[in-house]
């Protein structure tokens, strides 16, 4: 079973999205800050990240994971409407998202062999 880890700074939005990705089947593990998230990155074990993109700290974090020689996926779900990711390796959603989106967005991350976007 694949590991999704969920970063949102918001208790309700955690658990909601926390909730449609384990009806999808994955496991999944939530941190509400990037500093809750690091050391769960860090241990290893996560396939895909699911995240906050209005929150800075948890985009930094994910931005900043090539550089420390990890290469996770992440889906980062936005209440902006955004054209294409400035995050590495990262497919953007605008919130709210459909479980159908989500579920094809976190099937491409588990099978990109590149970095990627949906525009």
């Amino acid at each position: 079973m694949k590991t999704v880890m969920v970063v949102d700074p918001y208790a309700a939005g955690r658990a909601a999205i926390s909730a449609a990705i384990a009806e999808l089947g994955y496991r999944v593990v939530a941190a509400a800050t990037a500093a809750e998230g690091r050391p769960i990155i860090e241990r290893g074990g996560i396939d895909v990240i699911v995240a906050d993109a209005d929150d800075a700290d948890i985009r930094a974090l994910i931005t900043r994971l090539p550089a420390r020689g990890v290469s996770i996926p992440s889906v980062m779900l936005t209440a902006w409407r955004l054209v294409r990711s400035a995050v590495p390796n990262t497919t953007m959603l605008e919130k709210p998202t459909g479980l159908d989106a989500l579920s094809t967005a976190l099937a491409d991350a588990l099978h990109a062999d590149r970095p990627f976007d949906l525009a």
